[in-house]
């Protein structure tokens, strides 16, 4: 996290949109660390306003899995959801979601 792009083994991985911080896909997994960020366009940081609050961003991040768990609780017959594990390491939070690519046939 800490290393300049071009050192980095693992590239950054363009998800699109801003939120969520920086974004990793590795063996199928997508991390995102929880970071705040700047808003170029807006000369602001996304959670902080005028100054960086990666706080809130990892708030974020522990709200997404809340609103998962949601979804999940009022069980939908044939909604599905991805398995998302929410990890804290070294004073980040980053939510893991693991991708399963299925492929689909016509019958």
């Amino acid at each position: 996290m800490h290393l300049p792009p071009e050192r980095k083994t693992i590239k950054n991985f363009r998800a699109g949109g801003i939120a969520g911080g920086e974004k990793y896909l590795c063996h199928s997994i997508f991390f995102k660390f929880a970071i705040d960020s700047y808003i170029e366009s807006a000369g602001i940081w996304m959670y902080g306003g005028e100054t960086r609050n990666d706080t809130a961003a990892m708030k974020g991040a522990g709200l997404d899995l809340q609103g998962l768990m949601s979804y999940y609780d009022i069980k939908v017959p044939g909604l599905h959801f991805p398995l998302m594990a929410l990890i804290d390491y070294r004073y980040v939070r980053g939510p893991l979601s693991l991708f399963v690519l299925v492929a689909c046939t016509e019958s």
